[in-house]
């Protein structure tokens, strides 16, 4: 995130609680460096709870990241992914996801 982008910010409601689902890379390297984008977020959003997902392998790396909720396991090899990249039908409220290419 840049300067320029701060507008986007305050056009937010500050009160929303909704929560942030993170789509990480699931190599285990890429995954512990997506804490920043967890730490920018709070910093932005602090009152919305922000969830990871993260394979079998990276979900105990979850514990040992201040700001995350909670690490939902989910393995791409055997699951499919809730319908689809932007489908947004997570159970606990989280809206449509983002998901990086490979």
């Amino acid at each position: 995130m840049n300067i320029d982008s701060d507008h986007i910010a305050k056009t937010e409601d500050p009160d929303d609680v909704s929560p942030i689902l993170v789509v990480p890379y699931m190599w285990i390297g890429d995954f512990v460096r997506g804490h920043t984008v967890v730490r920018v977020l709070k910093q932005r959003w602090p009152n919305r709870p922000i969830d990871l997902l993260a394979t079998s392998l990276c979900a105990p790396l979850v514990d040992y990241m201040p700001g995350v909720r909670a690490g939902i396991v989910w393995d791409p090899a055997t699951q499919p992914a809730c319908g689809g990249p932007g489908k947004g039908d997570w159970r606990n409220g989280c809206g449509p996801q983002i998901m990086a290419p490979r």
